[in-house]
């Protein structure tokens, strides 16, 4: 007569957890659903100006001209390398250049 259904018996752990979601839920719905006062707006009738007096070929052009600049600070650094490069290959192997502590 003491046995219980495991259907009719409700732990401490489903217990918090079920008031966990009830909670949640509650929280969570107000800022997931929010409820807007604001009327809805009419269309404009009337057609304006853009708002910018930049063109788009301006902005291509800078675009343009950024990408060159880059490009051109790029082939720079390579030749750079490349001429320190061929001065380290240039000194013979064992070489090394005393510094200059004063003028003989």
């Amino acid at each position: 007569m003491l046995e219980k259904n495991e259907t009719d018996m409700i732990s401490r752990r489903k217990t918090f957890f079920l008031f966990g979601l009830g909670v949640l839920s509650l929280a969570i719905s107000p800022t997931v659903l929010p409820v807007s006062q604001a009327e809805a707006q009419q269309p404009n009738t009337q057609t304006s100006p853009p708002a910018t007096t930049t063109t788009p070929q301006s902005v291509v052009q800078r675009r343009r001209e950024r990408r060159e600049a880059r490009r051109g600070r790029r082939q720079e650094r390579r030749e750079a390398r490349r001429g320190r490069r061929q001065e380290d290959f240039s000194r013979p192997t064992g070489y090394f250049q005393e510094p200059a502590l004063g003028v003989r």
